[in-house]
C-alpha cells in the first residue's frame, strides 16, 4: 500500500563552510502530517513511495543550497551557491538521471528570474528551487534532543515559505553586515590608514628627536 500526502519543504541551520559564516538550506521530506520530516528516497522520487506525481523521477534526498560571505572585497557580500547534491557516492545510473531530471526542473524556473537577484539573494533564490520541486513548509527544530541525530527525536515546527523568506532575509543581512565589518568602506579605510601613517611618523619624529 502506498503512502499518501508526502510533503517537501526545508530546513535551515547556520555553520561554517570553508572557513566562513553560511547559510545551509536541506531539502527534507514529510509524511502527511507526522510530528517530524525525514530524508527524501536515496533512489529517487516515486508514487510509490507516496510522492507526488510532478515530483516522479527527481532526486531531492542530500538537495542542499548554500549562501555564505564573499572572504573578498569586490562583488556582492553573500555568495548564493547553486543548489547541489551533498555528500553523494555510488551514483547508479536511474540516480544519475534523477539528478539531472532535478538541475533540468530547477534551471527552467531560474530561467525567468533576474540572475543577479538569484546569485546574490538566498530568499529568492530558494523560493524557486521551491517552486521546481513542489516545496511547501519551513521546518523548524524548536526541540533539540540531547544526543540523537535523529529527526523524530527533536520537536518541531512546520511554517510556510513566506516565514523561511523572512528567516533568510534576516539571516543574509547577518551575513551582509559582518562582510562590511571585515571589508569597511575604501574611503572609511583610507582615513583610518591616514591617521595610522600619520601615527607612525610622530611616532617617529619623536624618537629621532
Amino acid at each position: 500500500m502506498t503512502k499518501a500526502n508526502r510533503t517537501y519543504g526545508f530546513r535551515v541551520t547556520t555553520d561554517k563552510w570553508a572557513g566562513v559564516d553560511c547559510i545551509t538550506i536541506r531539502v527534507l521530506a514529510r509524511e502527511g502530517q507526522a510530528a517530524s520530516p525525514i530524508n527524501p528516497h536515496l533512489d529517487g522520487e516515486s508514487r510509490f513511495y507516496g510522492a507526488p506525481k510532478r515530483t516522479e523521477g527527481l532526486m531531492l534526498s542530500r538537495l542542499t543550497i548554500r549562501a555564505y560571505a564573499s572572504d573578498y572585497r569586490g562583488g556582492g557580500p553573500v555568495i548564493v551557491r547553486s543548489a547541489e547534491f551533498e555528500d553523494v557516492s555510488y551514483v547508479k545510473s536511474e540516480e544519475a538521471k534523477a539528478m539531472l531530471k532535478t538541475f533540468a526542473r530547477i534551471d527552467r524556473v531560474l530561467r525567468d528570474r533576474p540572475r543577479a537577484a538569484m546569485e546574490m539573494n538566498v530568499a529568492d533564490y530558494v523560493e524557486a528551487v521551491a517552486e521546481a520541486i513542489g516545496a511547501t513548509w519551513f521546518a523548524r527544530e524548536v526541540r533539540k534532543h540531547e544526543w540523537s541525530s535523529s529527526y523524530s527525536d527533536s520537536g518541531w515546527a512546520f511554517e510556510d515559505l513566506a516565514t523561511l523568506k523572512a528567516e533568510l532575509y534576516v539571516q543574509q543581512a547577518a551575513l551582509e553586515a559582518a562582510h562590511a565589518a571585515k571589508f569597511p568602506p575604501v574611503e572609511v579605510e583610507d582615513r583610518v590608514n591616514a591617521r595610522m601613517r600619520a601615527l607612525a611618523s610622530a611616532v617617529a619624529d619623536k624618537v629621532r628627536t
